[in-house]
């Protein structure tokens, strides 16, 4: 058995003290307090790595592999020893804001793939953009389409301003395809690790 130090007892303290608050409750339920402990351990060890990303989008089948692609160039980059994570890679036993705000909180960037307004993480998007403590660490690596298609696969309120406050920021990488995909991945990652 390992005794905690108290290092490790202001982790633990602040990680529920972040929780309590993003969940508004004056405590959690014990699965969710193991969880939370469980993945406290996992994120807030800046030691182990360079650089830690956090990757959101979609999970339906046809786009999952782009968040996927993402995280293994991140987590291969040549020289840098940097941990990229899906929301699902880590303690899932927490509720889902929680998890996600504990997550965004103990990451350097926070990537996000976007290719309608369908599911996924639009929600996530929206408070990404209202927090300002996230975004100057938040990017968007989102797909174009033709004008006609553009505007069936994405909401006006994410056309006519949230991608702005995007590319006002430098943040937003367009692709409309597999390999400017792949490139804009490749001019990021560059930009963000070396």
């Amino acid at each position: 058995m390992t005794r905690e130090t108290d290092k490790d007892r202001l982790h633990s303290q602040e990680l529920l003290k972040r929780a309590q608050g993003y969940h508004h409750r004056n405590s959690l339920p014990r699965e969710e307090y193991e969880a939370l402990m469980a993945m406290g351990s996992e994120l807030a060890n800046p030691v182990k790595y360079d650089a830690q990303f956090f990757v959101l989008g979609s999970y339906n089948p046809n786009e999952k592999p782009k968040l996927e692609y993402l995280k293994t160039e991140a987590n291969s980059w040549p020289g840098v020893n940097c941990r990229a994570y899906l929301m699902e890679d880590l303690a899932d036993d927490l509720h889902p804001m929680v998890q996600f705000r504990v997550i965004a909180d103990y990451s350097d960037s926070i990537i996000a793939i976007c290719e309608h307004d369908q599911g996924g993480f639009q929600l996530e998007l929206g408070m990404l953009l209202a927090l300002s403590e996230y975004q100057d660490r938040f990017h968007l690596l989102k797909r174009s389409y033709s004008d006609t298609v553009e505007r069936e696969k994405y909401n006006w309120m994410l056309d006519a301003g949230a991608f702005d406050l995007f590319d006002y920021q430098d943040r937003l990488h367009e692709w409309r395809d597999s390999a400017e995909f792949k490139a804009e991945v490749d001019t990021l990652l560059t930009d963000l690790l070396e």
